[in-house]
């Protein structure tokens, strides 16, 4: 509501809250004034403006992540019970129990996520090229675990490292788009990472005919191609202002963001 001007209708909602729980408006500070924004909200937009310079390089870095995070989350997904059934001439049965100690895997990996995002000289995009570069060098060395128990332990924690990125970027991605382009930069980039992964099956079924070790290998490359994306965009959101407004976005997800004051003098 502030980003689209209407700074008389919060106060009243601010108003009423207080109200609500505390049965007065005494407990509000500076009489519950809210910051004037300066910029108005545009009138009206297109999703063109998600390709415009002020927001280009993030929606270039929200897809290449999300299109390579879909891709290695279910190519591996789809590829690593076909690998156990070729390679070790599982069962059925085994094979949905591999994939249910694969999904498991994938707590471990939530939980350190959890811990180092908001870590000081850590963040979102370390958090990801840690984990990308991870995953990278464990789909190049699964193949070569040549026992069933070891090749299960290796894919158990590829699930894990490919699908902690993908969460990640959830947070990552709201953080990046402003107030007026969130909903729809989100949903935009997300479907392109919809479509990889739904083309991920059709390219791992091949290469698997091919040999599982060309498998994996295109998952360390994707999850490649995602750390060199997070080295390419420098970009960080951890302790910074969201943005409300397309032209605020550079200055405040840069690696060294510009801090400014949330609320100006006098206001609550």
């Amino acid at each position: 509501m502030i980003a689209q001007g209407r700074h008389a209708e919060v106060e009243e909602l601010v108003a009423e809250v207080a109200v609500t729980n505390t049965g007065g408006t005494d407990v509000l500070l500076q009489g519950g004034k809210v910051r004037q924004l300066v910029e108005a909200a545009p009138a009206s937009w297109t999703v063109g403006d998600l390709f415009s310079p002020a927001l280009s390089q993030v929606t270039l870095f929200v897809t290449s992540v999300w299109v390579v995070c879909a891709f290695s989350y279910y190519g591996h997904v789809f590829s690593s019970p076909l690998a156990l059934e070729e390679r070790y001439h599982m069962e059925l049965e085994g094979q949905y129990f591999a994939v249910f100690l694969a999904a498991a895997a994938e707590l471990p990996g939530l939980l350190v996520a959890m811990l180092i995002i908001d870590a000081d000289g850590v963040g979102r995009r370390l958090t990801l090229l840690f984990f990308f570069l991870a995953a990278s060098a464990t789909a190049l060395v699964v193949p070569f675990l040549l026992d069933s128990t070891s090749f299960l332990i290796g894919n158990m924690v590829l699930k894990g490292l490919i699908n902690t990125p993908f969460c990640v970027m959830y947070i990552f991605a709201a953080e990046l788009f402003p107030t007026t382009h969130r909903a729809s930069g989100i949903a935009l980039t997300s479907s392109a990472s919809r479509v990889a992964g739904a083309l991920s099956p059709v390219i791992t079924a091949w290469s698997i005919t091919q040999s599982i070790t060309l498998t994996y290998q295109l998952f360390a490359i994707a999850m490649g191609i995602g750390a060199m994306t997070c080295i390419s965009f420098d970009f960080e959101t951890s302790k910074s202002q969201l943005s409300n407004f397309a032209g605020d976005v550079m200055s405040n997800v840069s690696k060294q963001p510009e801090r400014r004051p949330l609320l100006p003098k006098g206001a609550a």
